[in-house]
Protein backbone atom coordinates (compact mmCIF):
# COMPACT_ATOMS: atom_id res chain seq x y z
CA UNK A 1 0.00 0.00 0.00
CA UNK A 2 1.43 3.53 -0.69
CA UNK A 3 2.53 5.88 1.84
CA UNK A 4 -1.08 8.01 2.44
CA UNK A 5 -3.16 4.94 2.24
CA UNK A 6 -0.91 3.55 5.30
CA UNK A 7 -1.52 6.84 7.32
CA UNK A 8 -5.04 6.91 6.31
CA UNK A 9 -5.39 3.43 7.84
CA UNK A 10 -3.54 4.13 10.70
CA UNK A 11 -5.68 7.56 11.52
CA UNK A 12 -9.10 5.04 11.20
CA UNK A 13 -7.63 2.71 13.03
CA UNK A 14 -6.93 5.15 15.93
CA UNK A 15 -10.34 6.68 16.02
CA UNK A 16 -11.74 3.11 15.71
CA UNK A 17 -9.94 2.41 19.25
CA UNK A 18 -10.47 5.50 20.51
CA UNK A 19 -12.08 4.95 24.18
CA UNK A 20 -14.86 7.52 23.75
CA UNK A 21 -17.78 6.21 23.38
CA UNK A 22 -19.78 8.44 20.39
CA UNK A 23 -16.12 7.72 18.50
CA UNK A 24 -16.95 4.02 18.95
CA UNK A 25 -20.51 4.21 17.54
CA UNK A 26 -18.72 6.63 14.84
CA UNK A 27 -15.93 4.66 13.65
CA UNK A 28 -17.77 2.15 11.37
CA UNK A 29 -19.36 5.26 9.60
CA UNK A 30 -15.78 6.68 9.20
CA UNK A 31 -14.39 3.31 8.21
CA UNK A 32 -16.88 3.12 5.55
CA UNK A 33 -16.04 6.03 4.55
CA UNK A 34 -12.52 5.85 4.53
CA UNK A 35 -13.16 2.68 2.44
CA UNK A 36 -14.98 4.52 0.16
CA UNK A 37 -12.56 7.65 -0.48
CA UNK A 38 -10.18 5.08 -1.19
CA UNK A 39 -12.06 2.80 -3.29
CA UNK A 40 -11.12 2.83 -7.17
CA UNK A 41 -13.73 4.83 -9.00
CA UNK A 42 -12.68 2.57 -12.09
CA UNK A 43 -14.44 -0.10 -9.81
CA UNK A 44 -18.13 2.15 -9.40
CA UNK A 45 -18.77 2.15 -12.72
CA UNK A 46 -16.80 0.61 -15.21
CA UNK A 47 -16.81 0.36 -18.80
CA UNK A 48 -14.72 -1.79 -21.13
CA UNK A 49 -15.03 -3.03 -24.73
CA UNK A 50 -16.38 -6.27 -26.13
CA UNK A 51 -17.03 -8.50 -28.96
CA UNK A 52 -20.11 -8.41 -31.02
CA UNK A 53 -20.29 -12.45 -29.86
CA UNK A 54 -20.63 -11.07 -25.94
CA UNK A 55 -23.73 -9.26 -26.22
CA UNK A 56 -26.75 -11.41 -24.80
CA UNK A 57 -29.13 -12.28 -27.84
CA UNK A 58 -32.19 -10.16 -27.00
CA UNK A 59 -29.49 -6.66 -26.54
CA UNK A 60 -28.33 -7.27 -30.09
CA UNK A 61 -31.58 -8.34 -31.70
CA UNK A 62 -33.30 -4.96 -29.90
CA UNK A 63 -30.47 -2.86 -31.68
CA UNK A 64 -30.82 -4.86 -34.88
CA UNK A 65 -33.90 -4.17 -34.93
CA UNK A 66 -34.45 -0.76 -34.44
CA UNK A 67 -31.58 -0.20 -36.80
CA UNK A 68 -32.02 -3.11 -39.62
CA UNK A 69 -29.64 -1.36 -42.02
CA UNK A 70 -27.49 0.31 -39.92
CA UNK A 71 -23.65 -0.58 -39.87
CA UNK A 72 -22.51 -2.02 -36.22
CA UNK A 73 -19.10 -0.24 -35.43
CA UNK A 74 -18.72 -1.10 -31.31
CA UNK A 75 -19.65 -2.82 -28.13
CA UNK A 76 -18.60 -2.33 -24.43
CA UNK A 77 -20.32 -3.46 -21.46
CA UNK A 78 -21.31 -1.14 -18.63
CA UNK A 79 -21.58 -2.44 -15.09
CA UNK A 80 -22.20 1.10 -13.18
CA UNK A 81 -22.96 0.30 -9.23
CA UNK A 82 -24.56 -3.00 -10.78
CA UNK A 83 -26.40 -2.25 -13.14
CA UNK A 84 -25.09 -4.00 -16.42
CA UNK A 85 -25.55 -2.25 -19.90
CA UNK A 86 -24.43 -3.09 -23.23
CA UNK A 87 -23.41 -0.07 -25.53
CA UNK A 88 -23.44 -0.99 -29.33
CA UNK A 89 -22.01 1.70 -31.72
CA UNK A 90 -23.34 2.18 -34.84
CA UNK A 91 -23.79 4.05 -38.50
CA UNK A 92 -26.74 4.49 -40.01
CA UNK A 93 -28.05 6.75 -43.09
CA UNK A 94 -24.72 8.80 -42.20
CA UNK A 95 -25.75 9.26 -38.51
CA UNK A 96 -23.14 8.20 -36.27
CA UNK A 97 -25.43 6.45 -32.95
CA UNK A 98 -24.96 4.32 -29.70
CA UNK A 99 -27.80 2.79 -28.21
CA UNK A 100 -27.33 1.51 -24.51
CA UNK A 101 -29.37 -1.41 -23.90
CA UNK A 102 -30.33 -3.94 -21.38
CA UNK A 103 -29.34 -7.95 -21.24
CA UNK A 104 -33.37 -8.19 -21.84
CA UNK A 105 -33.24 -6.04 -24.88
CA UNK A 106 -34.91 -3.14 -23.26
CA UNK A 107 -33.51 0.19 -24.86
CA UNK A 108 -32.46 2.77 -21.95
CA UNK A 109 -31.45 5.41 -24.68
CA UNK A 110 -30.26 6.74 -27.80
CA UNK A 111 -27.70 8.95 -28.26
CA UNK A 112 -27.25 10.45 -32.17
CA UNK A 113 -24.21 12.76 -32.69
CA UNK A 114 -24.83 15.87 -32.94
CA UNK A 115 -22.33 18.40 -35.67
CA UNK A 116 -20.77 21.57 -33.74
CA UNK A 117 -22.31 23.29 -36.47
CA UNK A 118 -25.66 21.90 -36.49
CA UNK A 119 -26.05 23.22 -32.47
CA UNK A 120 -29.11 25.65 -31.95
CA UNK A 121 -28.02 29.18 -31.98
CA UNK A 122 -29.75 29.22 -28.12
CA UNK A 123 -27.16 27.12 -26.88
CA UNK A 124 -24.47 29.75 -27.29
CA UNK A 125 -26.47 32.70 -25.89
CA UNK A 126 -27.09 30.17 -22.95
CA UNK A 127 -23.29 29.14 -22.48
CA UNK A 128 -22.30 32.63 -22.88
CA UNK A 129 -24.34 33.94 -19.98
CA UNK A 130 -23.45 30.83 -17.81
CA UNK A 131 -20.30 29.81 -16.31
CA UNK A 132 -18.96 28.19 -18.92
CA UNK A 133 -18.65 31.36 -20.70
CA UNK A 134 -15.80 31.22 -23.27
CA UNK A 135 -14.86 27.30 -22.93
CA UNK A 136 -15.11 25.33 -26.18
CA UNK A 137 -17.59 22.62 -27.80
CA UNK A 138 -15.57 19.63 -27.79
CA UNK A 139 -18.86 17.52 -29.00
CA UNK A 140 -22.75 17.42 -29.00
CA UNK A 141 -25.02 14.10 -28.35
CA UNK A 142 -28.40 14.20 -28.51
CA UNK A 143 -29.90 11.65 -26.00
CA UNK A 144 -33.37 10.25 -25.63
CA UNK A 145 -34.40 7.90 -22.53
CA UNK A 146 -36.02 5.29 -23.30
CA UNK A 147 -37.20 5.79 -26.76
CA UNK A 148 -39.21 8.81 -25.12
CA UNK A 149 -38.75 11.58 -27.64
CA UNK A 150 -40.33 14.24 -25.05
CA UNK A 151 -37.03 13.36 -22.71
CA UNK A 152 -34.75 14.26 -25.44
CA UNK A 153 -31.66 16.09 -24.21
CA UNK A 154 -28.55 17.58 -25.84
CA UNK A 155 -25.53 16.50 -23.94
CA UNK A 156 -22.70 18.86 -24.53
CA UNK A 157 -19.28 18.28 -23.50
CA UNK A 158 -17.13 21.68 -23.14
CA UNK A 159 -13.51 22.24 -21.91
CA UNK A 160 -10.90 24.99 -20.89
CA UNK A 161 -8.03 24.35 -20.74
CA UNK A 162 -7.83 21.29 -18.60
CA UNK A 163 -10.96 21.33 -16.72
CA UNK A 164 -14.22 19.55 -18.47
CA UNK A 165 -18.05 19.71 -17.74
CA UNK A 166 -20.67 18.13 -19.32
CA UNK A 167 -23.97 20.00 -19.75
CA UNK A 168 -27.44 18.36 -20.24
CA UNK A 169 -29.78 21.30 -22.25
CA UNK A 170 -33.53 21.23 -23.09
CA UNK A 171 -34.94 21.59 -26.46
CA UNK A 172 -34.81 25.56 -25.50
CA UNK A 173 -31.40 25.45 -24.66
CA UNK A 174 -31.91 25.29 -20.96
CA UNK A 175 -29.42 23.94 -18.74
CA UNK A 176 -31.16 20.44 -17.63
CA UNK A 177 -28.38 19.51 -15.27
CA UNK A 178 -24.33 19.21 -15.40
CA UNK A 179 -21.16 17.76 -14.07
CA UNK A 180 -17.81 19.10 -14.19
CA UNK A 181 -15.10 16.52 -13.81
Amino acid sequence: MGRLTDRALEATLRLVNHPRPKTRRAAPALLALLVALLWPPSLWAEEHAVKQADLPTPALAAVQQKYPAGELTGFSRENDHGAILFHARLKSQGKELELRVSPEGKIASEATRVALKDLPPALAKTLAASAWAGWKIVAAERVVQGGNEQTALLEVMLQSGKQRAKGWFDKDSQLVRSVRK
